[in-house]
C-alpha cells in the first residue's frame, strides 16, 4: 500500500547585500543546538494566550548539508486536551509519542506537513491551497537570533518541462470561480492579495452599471462572471533565470490554483497547478495506515538533488 504526496519546490534566497548565497542550513544548525520544542513554539498572535501556534515538532540534520523535518499547527479548542508541559521539554515531539498519551491528536493540531531543505532549495508536502508565506514566516522567526539583518525568501519554482518554461509565459488569467466577493465566504488560507486581485474585475464591471444591487444578485446567481488578465513580457536584455525568478515571486501570493490559467507564448493554456514545479511521489504505508516517514524523506531528498542538478 502507498499514499500519494505532492511535493512543492521553492528556491531559497535572502535579501542580504553582503551574503551572496543563503546559509540557512548553518543558521538552522546553530539555533537547534540544545534546542527543545518549547523554544520553537511560535504563537500566531502574541496577545492571544490560548491561540494557535506553529511548531517544528521534529527535525533531522543530514551531514550538516540538509534538514528534514515536520511542522504542526497547534489549535487548542474547548474540547481539546492540553499537552503536558513536559512534552515540550523534549528536543522533538513525534506524532507516535502523542498517541501513547491517549490523546486525540485531531484535537491538538489542525494540520501537519513535512519539509526538507538545503541552502538553495526547499521541498514540502504543505497543502497546495496553503500559501508558502506561512512556512517562510516561521523559518525567519525561528532563525531571528542568528540570521542578522537578512530575511529568507521562499519563491515558487516554475516547472522546467520542455512544454512549460517560465520565461515563455505571456499572460495569466484569474477567474472568480472560487470566491464570490458578494457572498461573504472566504477560504481560510486565501491571501489578501488574491482577494483584492479577484475583486478587480467585479469592481470594473460595477463601474459600468448604475444598478449595483441587481448586479450583486447576478453575481450571486452565477449569471455573470468576470476575469482578470495579467500579461507578461520578458525584456530582451533580461536573463532567463532572472525572469523566472521575478515571475515566481509575482505568482507567490497566489495559492488558489483552480482559478488560475496560464497562457504560454506558444501552445495550449496551462492550469495553475501545472505551472509550478510539483512532483508526485508514492510513499509506503505500514500496517497501522501510517506512512513510512523515512521513505518520504528519501523521496524529498531525491527531489532536492534533481533541483540542484537542473
Amino acid at each position: 500500500m502507498s499514499k500519494l504526496y505532492k511535493l512543492r519546490a521553492f528556491k531559497i534566497t535572502c535579501n542580504s547585500i553582503t551574503d551572496s548565497e543563503p546559509v540557512i542550513v548553518d543558521d538552522f544548525i546553530s539555533v537547534m543546538q540544545n534546542s527543545i520544542a518549547q523554544d520553537r513554539r511560535m504563537p500566531l498572535n502574541s496577545t492571544d494566550e490560548n491561540g494557535e501556534e506553529d511548531l517544528m515538532c521534529e527535525f533531522n540534520i543530514i551531514q550538516e548539508r540538509q534538514i528534514n523535518g515536520s511542522m504542526m499547527r497547534i489549535a487548542p479548542s474547548d474540547n481539546s486536551v492540553n499537552l503536558p508541559d513536559e512534552v515540550f521539554e523534549h528536543e522533538k515531539i513525534l506524532i507516535k509519542d502523542l498517541e501513547k498519551l491517549n490523546v486525540n491528536t485531531n484535537n491538538i493540531y489542525k494540520s501537519h506537513f513535512y519539509l526538507a531543505f538545503n541552502n538553495n532549495y526547499l521541498v514540502t508536502t504543505l497543502n497546495l491551497t496553503t500559501n508558502i508565506k506561512r512556512l517562510q514566516t516561521y523559518l525567519n522567526w525561528l532563525l531571528r537570533n542568528v540570521r542578522g539583518a537578512k530575511l529568507y525568501e521562499l519563491t515558487p519554482m516554475i516547472s522546467a518541462e520542455k512544454d512549460l518554461k517560465g520565461y515563455e509565459i505571456k499572460k495569466i488569467k484569474i477567474a472568480d470561480t472560487v470566491i464570490n466577493p458578494y457572498s461573504g465566504e472566504e477560504h481560510q488560507e486565501e491571501t489578501n492579495f488574491l482577494r483584492r486581485v479577484k475583486n478587480i474585475p467585479q469592481q470594473l464591471v460595477e463601474s459600468l452599471f448604475k444598478d449595483t444591487s441587481t448586479l450583486h444578485e447576478a453575481f450571486d446567481e452565477n449569471m455573470i462572471s468576470a476575469e482578470l488578465l495579467i500579461k507578461f513580457s520578458k525584456p530582451r536584455k533580461m536573463k532567463r533565470d532572472d525572469y523566472q525568478r521575478i515571475l515566481g515571486a509575482t505568482m507567490k501570493p497566489i495559492s488558489d490554483f483552480d482559478s488560475l490559467v496560464v497562457y504560454p507564448e506558444n501552445g495550449a493554456p496551462i492550469k495553475g497547478e501545472d505551472i509550478f514545479n510539483i512532483k508526485q511521489v508514492n510513499v509506503e504505508t505500514i500496517e497501522n495506515g501510517k506512512i513510512s516517514e523515512e521513505n518520504l524523506y528519501q523521496e524529498m531528498e531525491k527531489f532536492l538533488i534533481e533541483l540542484q542538478n537542473d
